[in-house]
């Protein structure tokens, strides 16, 4: 489980690590900072090797701020959201945790099932990269609409635009499945400690027999 959680954590750092990386040249490349041709990069194995461990460092270091850009529109405390879903879902169900107690909960289901705990993590991964993907379009939004304002070519206001709704559906989507991760770690948790016999009872330990004959 730990090689897959170490995956899941590479590739939600990279991957808008190496957006960010590509939108801040492009950005450089608009203001005059740098002269590249993109079309003509054919970077050698090296080089690729180079540029996705700067791409995961990028994405280590933005982390924060795609944090800040995206409290500035999502709510916070997801814990305690998605405990008031799991209580919505499960009203039957009676758990004597609290939201605060989700990483402890995550813990414990490591230790018992790392197969389980690895799959919540995938979760939480694809959050985080969709958070900070949300922040790198944004800012390739920025880009685009101030490079239409220096050519006044329609189509760089085209992309600044489609940049402003990516950034939006992407800041969504990570909401989503921030919910969803500690949604999946309060039911994981209450499905541990039930019996068959708490989920189905025949008619007679219900105390709903009806005799058949007269």
């Amino acid at each position: 489980m730990s090689i897959k959680a170490n995956v899941y954590d590479f590739f939600a750092y990279t991957i808008p690590g190496g957006f960010i990386l590509l939108t801040t040249l492009y950005a450089l490349n608009i203001f005059g900072v740098l002269q590249i041709d993109f079309l003509s990069l054919a970077p050698s194995t090296v080089q690729i090797i180079v540029i996705i461990g700067l791409s995961y460092i990028i994405g280590l270091l933005f982390e924060p701020i795609g944090k800040l850009w995206y409290r500035l529109f999502k709510p916070k405390g997801y814990a305690e959201l998605a405990l008031i879903e799991f209580k919505k879902i499960h009203p039957l169900i009676h758990v004597n945790f609290g939201a605060a107690d989700w990483n402890i909960l995550f813990a414990y289901l490591k230790r018992q099932n790392l197969d389980i705990a690895s799959d919540i993590e995938r979760v939480n991964a694809s959050s985080i990269m969709l958070r900070n993907i949300s922040f790198g379009f944004a800012v390739l939004a920025v880009a685009e609409i101030v490079n239409f304002s220096m050519t006044l070519l329609p189509l760089h206001l085209f992309f600044g635009i489609v940049s402003v709704v990516f950034s939006i559906i992407a800041g969504k989507e990570s909401d989503k499945f921030a919910q969803w991760f500690f949604l999946a770690i309060f039911e994981n948790i209450a499905s541990q400690a039930l019996q068959i016999s708490d989920l189905v009872k025949s008619a007679k330990e219900s105390g709903k027999v009806k005799s058949s004959r007269k």
